[in-house]
């Protein structure tokens, strides 16, 4: 038997086997970004089955029946920050990689404070918040902070992340806040974690580079203090503070995790497209495309196809008559939405069926690229018969075809930062 309550933005999903709660997790309502589109997210956090029933399946029931929460709550996907080889069984497609910044304190401490660092207080949560969602969530996938927003966390205090190799078991972790003001006004903030491994940074934003230096310097101080030679940053080296921080030399990490870490699934295919239009049309404008294509997007969950004419694209459920139709799986699809997969790693990772149109047109296959004809479609909706053969590397040679995706689904690393993690 399954059981659910509802906490604010939190529910909880318990399954009772005789009486006794043996597997649970946690669903929190999230709203991240990709592009300029808001998008509802079910974040899967706390999943756990008691020692004693585990491999019995309990995990799976769970984590099914969550699926089925989510959708009928309207969540356009969820999102979790995963085990290896587990989450893709239910759907789950790796979209984030994980990057650390090592920067050496021996040349680090060259920079100057020009600000006061003063620890962070509660008192400046609204002020951070809209510094954060004003400047910080430029990257695919970042989670938008809200009233519900609970204030900063460290990643051992339940936010996710990879450890690069290290064991999980870190000890004496004491999670800090510090910020910067200029005439009275919140410009910057940095949070961190001293552990037995050294100090880690989780997050640090600042609106000018003598904000920057003034974080890096109080960090590098931190650091030196507790005797180490480096101080390490979660976050992408493209960052505003990785790139203040090459004057001073680093090491930059970057991990891609298989079927692990930050993971996404599609939930409600058509709403999901509906939000996404807003950054389709901006993406579209800004390449100066000019032409007219329809695409359909036939999934294990649904299909959507996208109607583009010049400088405009709009959306209706389900594969139209006429429109290049591409079958693939709903996880590969994320995996292109979040631009962890590029558009011509998405074309040939489905390229077990080649493409066509719905006019017929088409080689068929359960998953891939094809036309409604010679086959059955993994959605299993509104597919029509024809026959007719097309090759894998139909959809390579259609130029127009290939230029949408690319310009539509732009790849680039996401990044959700570890005090939004779940």
């Amino acid at each position: 038997m399954f059981t659910t309550e509802k906490n604010g933005k939190l529910e909880s999903l318990k399954l009772f086997i005789d009486n006794k709660d043996v597997s649970s997790l946690r669903i929190v309502d999230v709203k991240i970004m990709i592009g300029e589109s808001v998008i509802d997210t079910g974040g899967i956090a706390s999943v756990r089955t008691d020692d004693a029933y585990r491999y019995k399946g309990y995990a799976r029931q769970v984590l099914n029946e969550s699926i089925r929460i989510m959708t009928d709550r309207g969540f356009d996907i969820s999102m979790l920050f995963g085990i290896y080889d587990f989450y893709h069984k239910f759907g789950y497609a790796t979209v984030f990689p994980e990057h650390l910044l090592t920067v050496p304190v021996q040349y680090a401490k060259e920079a100057r404070g020009i600000y006061a660092v003063s620890a962070y207080e509660p008192q400046y949560r609204d002020e951070l918040i809209g510094l954060y969602n004003n400047h910080q969530i430029h990257y695919t996938g970042s989670a938008i902070r809200g009233g519900n927003w609970v204030g900063f966390r460290g990643a051992m205090e339940g936010g996710g992340g990879v450890r690069y190799g290290a064991d999980r078991d870190w000890r004496f972790v004491d999670t800090k806040g510090v910020v910067i003001k200029d005439g009275g006004k919140l410009t910057g903030y940095a949070f961190y974690e001293v552990s037995n491994r050294g100090v880690y940074v989780t997050e640090v934003l600042a609106l000018n580079s003598s904000g920057y230096s003034s974080l890096l310097r109080h960090i590098i101080e931190v650091a030196s203090g507790h005797g180490d030679n480096e101080a390490y940053f979660y976050m992408p080296a493209d960052h505003p503070f990785a790139r203040f921080c090459r004057q001073y030399g680093f090491d930059a990490t970057v991990l891609y995790p298989h079927e692990a870490e930050g993971m996404v699934r599609i939930i409600n295919i058509v709403p999901l497209f509906t939000k996404l239009l807003p950054t389709f049309n901006t993406r579209l404008k800004s390449s100066g495309y000019k032409g007219e294509k329809a695409i359909s997007f036939d999934t294990d969950i649904g299909a959507v196809t996208l109607f583009i004419k010049d400088e405009n694209v709009t959306m209706a459920p389900g594969c139209a008559e006429g429109a290049l139709t591409i079958r693939t799986g709903q996880d590969k699809l994320a995996a292109l939405i979040m631009g962890y997969v590029s558009a011509d790693d998405f074309v040939f990772n489905n390229k077990n069926a080649g493409i066509g149109d719905n006019d017929g047109n088409g080689s068929g296959g359960s998953e891939g690229f094809g036309g409604d004809g010679g086959g059955s479609s993994s959605a299993g909706a509104g597919n029509k018969q024809g026959g007719g053969a097309h090759d894998n590397n139909d959809i390579a040679s259609d130029c127009a075809a290939m230029t949408l995706l690319r310009v539509l689904f732009p790849a680039g690393d996401g990044y959700m930062w570890i005090p939004d993690r779940f």
